[in-house]
C-alpha cells in the first residue's frame, strides 16, 4: 500500500486525441523501478468506476487537453433551406432599405439646404417659436448644420421611419409554424 506520493513522477506522452492509446511510466521513488502505464490504467473524462472501494488517481490531462475534448469536433448550427432563404431575403431587404434611406437622406438634406438658401424655413412644426411645448428646450432645426452632419442624422430618421420595410416578424412566424 502506498503511504506517500512525495517524489513520485509520471512521465507520459504528449496530449493527443487518440482515446485508445496511452503510453507512460510511473516512478514512485527516484531509485525505484519504472512502472509502465497504458490505456488500461487510465479513466477518460466522464467515466465512472464501479465495483471497487478505493483507488489511487492522478489527473494527467485536464480541460481542453483531455483526450475526449480533443476528440470532439465543433458542430455547425443547422438551418433548413427555408431558414437559409429567409435569412438571405432579410439581408437583401436590409440592404435595399439602407440604399433607399441613404437616397432619402441625401435628397432631404439637399432639399433643406436649398430651401434655407432661398430664405424659406422647411420646419413645419415650428418648435423654435414662442410655443411652450411642455417646457422643452428649444430644438435646433435641421439645415443649420453642415450637410455632412445632416446626412447621417437624416439617414437615421429615414431608417427609423422605414423599420417595417424588413419583416422581422417573418422569423417569429416561421418559428411558430415549426412548433405547431
Amino acid at each position: 500500500m502506498l503511504q506517500n506520493f512525495n517524489g513520485a513522477v509520471i512521465d507520459c506522452e504528449k496530449e493527443n486525441e487518440f482515446i485508445y492509446k496511452f503510453f507512460g511510466t510511473l516512478k514512485i521513488t527516484e531509485d525505484g523501478p519504472e512502472i509502465p502505464l497504458d490505456e488500461g490504467h487510465i479513466l477518460l473524462r466522464g467515466s465512472s468506476l464501479r465495483n471497487t472501494k478505493w483507488i489511487y488517481g492522478v489527473a494527467v490531462y485536464t480541460g481542453h487537453d483531455s483526450k475526449v475534448m480533443m476528440n470532439s469536433s465543433n458542430n455547425k448550427p443547422k438551418f433548413s433551406k427555408l431558414e437559409k432563404h429567409v435569412n438571405r431575403y432579410i439581408i437583401l431587404g436590409i440592404g435595399i432599405q439602407s440604399i433607399v434611406c441613404l437616397i432619402g437622406a441625401i435628397l432631404n438634406s439637399v432639399w433643406e439646404l436649398f430651401l434655407k438658401a432661398q430664405g424659406n424655413d422647411p420646419t413645419y412644426l415650428e418648435l423654435n417659436s414662442n410655443y411652450d411645448f411642455y417646457k422643452s428646450p428649444p430644438v435646433k432645426s435641421s439645415g443649420e448644420q453642415p450637410i455632412y452632419i445632416e446626412i447621417p442624422i437624416n439617414f437615421g430618421k429615414w431608417f427609423l421611419a422605414m423599420m417595417n420595410f424588413v419583416a422581422i416578424s417573418l422569423l417569429v412566424s416561421l418559428e411558430m409554424v415549426k412548433f405547431a
